[in-house]
């Protein structure tokens, strides 16, 4: 609240404007701190500052990748909105979901130049990954040590991270990279626990 006191602030720094930075200065977005987007219509007494960054980034999508001239329709942007903050807004942050727009052109699936569906689906199915990959190489996750071919990266170093919390008796939700990054979710924390009683992990 101190660094952004308004969310026309927000809106401007982590809007479609800023891309092109996102692409160049992926070490620093890993290091960044930010709520998520659900938290940010609390703090900002709102209800809709998600909807309208994430609108933001899709309407710009939009208008660059499609060719037809048609017009989008306010209800698309509404479902879609709806969709992808019912599945990921309490996980995706505006300096995630700026990445992820930034990138998602190299993360699609779909044939077509504009698919809301596949907007939907990427970030769950290839953002997370992506997401974790650059973690693993701009932030000091712990490893655990191996033969240099076979250094585990991304998620499964996150991972590794977080059954290392485990094993030592610290709780994985009072790190940064769980409370203050949003990295560490609790799917993962309970995976990791599953695997460790299983004796898999």
């Amino acid at each position: 609240m101190k660094k952004y006191p308004t969310l026309d602030k927000v809106y401007n720094v982590f809007g479609h404007g800023s891309w092109r930075y996102a692409l160049e200065h992926v070490d620093k977005a890993v290091h960044a701190p930010a709520p998520s987007l659900a938290r940010l219509n609390v703090m900002y007494n709102t209800e809709e500052a998600d909807v309208t960054l994430f609108t933001d980034h899709f309407v710009a999508y939009y208008l660059m990748a499609e060719r037809s001239g048609k017009q989008l329709g306010k209800d698309v942007c509404k479902n879609v909105a709806a969709l992808f903050l019912g599945r990921n807004g309490e996980e995706c942050t505006p300096v995630k979901l700026l990445c992820y727009f930034a990138n998602y052109s190299e993360l699609k699936e779909s044939f077509r130049d504009f698919d809301p569906e596949d907007v939907i689906i990427q970030y769950s199915k290839k953002f997370k990954v992506w997401w974790g990959n650059q973690v693993a190489k701009y932030y000091k996750v712990i490893q655990k040590p191996q033969s240099v071919d076979t250094q585990p990266c991304g998620i499964d170093a996150l991972k590794l991270t977080v059954r290392k919390w485990i094993e030592d008796g610290e709780d994985p939700r009072e790190h940064t990279l769980y409370k203050v990054m949003h990295i560490v979710t609790d799917e993962m924390i309970e995976e990791v626990r599953t695997k460790i009683e299983s004796g898999i992990f």
